[in-house]
Formats: C-alpha cells, structure tokens, sequence
C-alpha cells in the first residue's frame, strides 16, 4: 500500500467543511460523517491511485480528482506516497487553482 500523506492546505480543508457542515447542519455527527465520508476514499487511493480523473494541467502535473458528495479531493499519487493536496467544493472554481498560470 502507499503511503498517504496530507499537505496542510488540505488538513484546513478538512477542518473547515467540518465546520460548515456543522454549523449548516447543527450536528457535529453530521459534519464528522461528512468528514469520514471524504477521507474514506484515501485507501481507495491507496491501493488504486489512479482511480481519479487526470487533471492534465501544465502547473501540476499528475494531479487527479476525486468527486465525493459536493467536494473534491485532488491528490497526486507517486511511487512511494499519495499527497492529499486539497478538498475541496464543487461549487467553487476549484480547478482555477491548478490550472490557471
């Protein structure tokens, strides 16, 4: 298996939509779902880390893009690890980050 390691804007990501979801919702059992719901899917990535979709963005290249509920995970496997680089909401133009110059 690879090695998951999670960069810190992702760490914030994640306590953020905790936060959201709780405050929106009024349950921190909600917003804890939410939260195990989106980091589930980092053993998927673990032994299928090319089960995303390739971003194919000159700025960061190997990125791939996992949808999960109304986020999406962007992560660049390696030989060695997997890099949990952001979580990020669908709603929001997410993909301007590692595409744009």
């Amino acid at each position: 298996m690879t090695r998951i390691r999670l960069a810190p804007e992702a760490r914030t990501d994640l306590d953020n939509i905790w936060l959201y979801v709780a405050r929106g919702s009024g349950s921190e059992d909600a917003a804890t779902r939410m939260v195990e719901a989106i980091t589930s899917k980092f053993a998927l990535f673990s032994r299928f880390p090319f089960i995303g979709k390739s971003l194919q963005a000159e700025k960061h290249p190997h990125v791939r893009t996992f949808p999960v509920h109304h986020y999406v995970i962007f992560y660049r496997p390696t030989g060695t690890e997997l890099r949990i680089l952001r979580v990020i909401h669908a709603s929001r133009d997410a993909f301007a980050e590692f595409v744009e110059p």
